[in-house]
């Protein structure tokens, strides 16, 4: 039976060096917890005199780290808080590069040389981006007097090499279990060849993908004890965050230097949070936690500290089959305020974005789902969007989202550029106009002090200036033209700028060329920025927002029989043991994530049955969240229904 705490509460870990397990749900306050207890072990524990020592905290995501490093201020220098990949790198990997390419030997029969270096891959780029192709191509000539194989090398791209990986997904299964792993790749590719181009990335390229720095890492843990050593002499108390988000693999790393008397294990997670199933995460681990070495302490936080009492109500009901935290207490945000509504849904065509509020923050399964809600942009151009988008994802395997956010792509370099401009112009904010334009053109004629530096800097400020003349209908193609020709008239000898179109098809809605100025507008800041208020659900995960509007669609259509929201709504299931239902599961705790975002508005998409009116529908799922009220205590309605 779980302890139930406060997030304000001092476990006095300090003193009894108990391994624990904090279940805490959403809005509990667990990442207080965790620092004031990381200031309290600094400021008690002999263990932590001084900088070699230090309290390990693994944490999620890169934010997640950096927040915990803001609010520790002057602590953070007595604790170590980092992501579990960079972790690894930097305490496993980086000082041990001559066991690690002896392993290679071992395993794969591969041998690198002495100089090489390794480095983790970049966060958001593809495992190659910073390999030239041309020198990758020339090692794997040179591994073979074979013309046709020279000639199939020859013809590799980027992404077919980059999709040559260790392939941990058996190892990495729940429970974890010691298997092979092996080099994966494409059936027209023989192991052979697949492992001359592994050769060629770990050798030319010199990175490691995500997985094999956890694999590896795994190895080099469990083949030299010093490692291990090490790591328990560094930290006495390791500490883990959204312990729900690892996997088996990362877990086992874990435990092997952690699960000893000499270190103080705790974990901190919600397992109906749990919606990383793609990466190999599961709620059961958990949920079975445990440690070899000494009896664990169990801590429930039952307050909800965001969110509204009846956004509280809600979303206690979606998980109201976990016995650990059947429900939630709001104990802040009491006051009543709205309710949440549940939009039902009969006709698809029907057009939602007059019932979401402005200001609210809308989250999606899905990118490809964020451009029905672009506002001032016609359905013409949303579909253009949608289907370039898909496009990516689909043929490219690469996220619209993610390339704009890397600004990797020439024409969304140019879109961003154009877009800059017009805001520096809105704003009467020059030199910014020129730092902007610094990136895309050779501006240092500019600062050198000559004859025709202010006749050259009056024809930057009428190149600027004539950004004005960008409608919001503008196509992307005649913003490109009309930049060219401005170029030229003004007399700036610059490249073109000339783009190929990145889709190959007959089809002109599926032209990037035919984007219009509003709609490239929407797509940086609207939809893709870091300020924009369409979202990811999967992105929204430790955020709060005061409104959100969820759209619930799951997957494709022919999912939509199995998996949807209403049956959810009607009985919800946020786990069981049920294989064949794994899918349903995640997706209902998807959408538990989502609306628990909500401080104190909370609008909710649920589509309608085809085989039922509208009128059954509602009526079915009043029944069953009044069933849920009673059976509470719960007196006044927390929920409204509307129809569309």
């Amino acid at each position: 039976m779980a302890t139930s705490i406060t997030s304000d509460d001092d476990l006095r870990i300090y003193e009894n060096e108990t391994p624990f397990k904090i279940y805490a749900g959403p809005g509990a306050g667990k990442t207080h917890l965790l620092i004031e207890n990381i200031k309290a072990i600094i400021m008690n524990s002999p263990k932590i005199k001084n900088k070699k020592r230090k309290i390990l905290c693994i944490t999620y995501t890169n934010a997640g780290a950096d927040e915990i490093k803001r609010r520790l201020g002057k602590y953070g220098q007595y604790a170590y808080v980092s992501t579990i990949h960079s972790f690894l790198y930097d305490m496993v990997i980086k000082s041990n590069q001559k066991q690690l390419k002896h392993l290679i030997k071992e395993k794969y029969d591969i041998d690198l040389g002495e100089r090489i270096k390794f480095q983790p891959r970049a966060e958001g780029f593809p495992l190659l981006a910073n390999t030239k192709k041309e020198d990758l191509i020339e090692f794997l000539i040179s591994q073979t007097d074979n013309k046709d194989k020279q000639a199939a090398f020859a013809e590799l791209s980027k992404k077919t090499m980059e999709n040559v990986i260790l392939d941990i997904s058996a190892i990495n299964a729940y429970p974890f279990n010691e298997c092979p792993v092996n080099i994966k790749h494409n059936t027209k590719m023989t192991d052979c060849d697949a492992k001359i181009i592994k050769q060629a990335i770990w050798q030319i390229g010199k990175v490691l993908d995500f997985d094999e720095i956890l694999y590896f890492s795994y190895l080099l843990l469990k083949n030299y004890r010093y490692i291990v050593f090490m790591l328990q002499s560094q930290f006495p108390y390791i500490f883990i965050d959204e312990f729900q988000d690892t996997n088996p693999i990362q877990n086992k790393i874990i435990k092997t230097f952690a699960d000893v008397n000499s270190c103080t294990m705790g974990v901190v997670g919600d397992i109906v949070q749990s919606i990383y199933k793609f990466q190999g995460a599961t709620y059961k681990e958990f949920e079975q936690f445990d440690t070899s070495s000494r009896h664990k302490v169990e801590y429930v936080i039952t307050g909800n500290r965001r969110s509204s009492k009846n956004i509280v109500n809600f979303i206690s009901y979606l998980r109201k089959n976990d016995a650990n935290l059947e429900r939630q207490e709001c104990t802040v945000n009491i006051t009543p305020t709205a309710k949440v509504k549940l939009i039902l849904r009969q006709d698809n065509n029907a057009d939602l974005l007059p019932l979401i509020p402005n200001d609210a923050v809308i989250l999606c399964r899905a990118d490809a789902n964020k451009f029905r809600y672009i506002r001032n942009v016609d359905n013409l151009q949303a579909e253009v969007l949608q289907k370039v988008s898909d496009k990516y994802k689909y043929v490219y395997g690469r996220e619209l989202s993610t390339e704009i956010d890397k600004n990797r792509t020439e024409w969304i370099r140019l879109c961003n550029f154009v877009v800059s401009i017009k805001d520096t112009l809105n704003t009467h904010n020059l030199g910014n106009a020129l730092n902007i334009c610094s990136k895309v053109l050779d501006v240092e004629q500019i600062y050198k002090e000559s004859e025709e530096q202010g006749h050259t800097l009056n024809k930057f400020i009428l190149f600027i200036n004539k950004f004005n003349g960008i409608l919001d209908t503008s196509t992307f193609a005649e913003i490109r033209s009309n930049i060219n020709t401005w170029l030229t008239d003004l007399g700036l000898n610059y490249a073109p700028f000339e783009f190929p179109e990145i889709i190959d098809d007959d089809d002109v809605l599926l032209k990037v060329d035919t984007l219009q100025y509003k709609t490239i507008y929407a797509m940086i800041k609207d939809i893709f920025s870091a300020t924009s208020k369409v979202m990811t659900i999967h992105k929204a995960k430790g955020l709060e927002f005061e409104k959100v509007f969820v759209d619930t669609e799951p997957f494709s259509t022919e999912k939509k029989k199995e998996i949807n929201t209403y049956g959810i709504l009607l009985n919800p299931q946020v786990f069981s043991d049920e294989a064949d239902k794994d899918d349903l599961h995640e997706f209902t705790r998807v959408l538990y994530v989502a609306a628990s975002r909500a401080e104190n508005e909370l609008l909710f998409l649920v589509e309608c049955p085809k085989n039922m009116t509208s009128a059954q529908a509602k009526t079915n799922i009043e029944t069953s969240l009044n069933t849920y009220m009673s059976a509470n205590g719960i007196t006044e309605p927390f929920y409204e229904i509307e129809t569309v």
